[in-house]
């Protein structure tokens, strides 16, 4: 499994999320019109999967 996706700076000093992906998040949700493909999809780790889902806002690579 590959890391995190998000492009979000987590920490000032080292950058972007780096923890290993494990869940598929959905750039633009299917049930707004978004695909079920790849090219929609992000892999993210659990935190920045939930995050992604609590905030409302898009994390990055849109």
């Amino acid at each position: 499994m590959g890391t995190c996706e998000c492009a979000r700076d987590t920490c000032q000093h080292y950058g972007p999320c780096k923890a290993r992906g494990s869940e598929f998040h959905h750039k633009k949700p299917v049930g707004t019109g978004g695909s079920e493909e790849l090219t929609n999809c992000q892999f993210l780790c659990k935190l920045c999967h939930q995050q992604a889902h609590s905030s409302g806002e898009g994390i990055g690579r849109l």
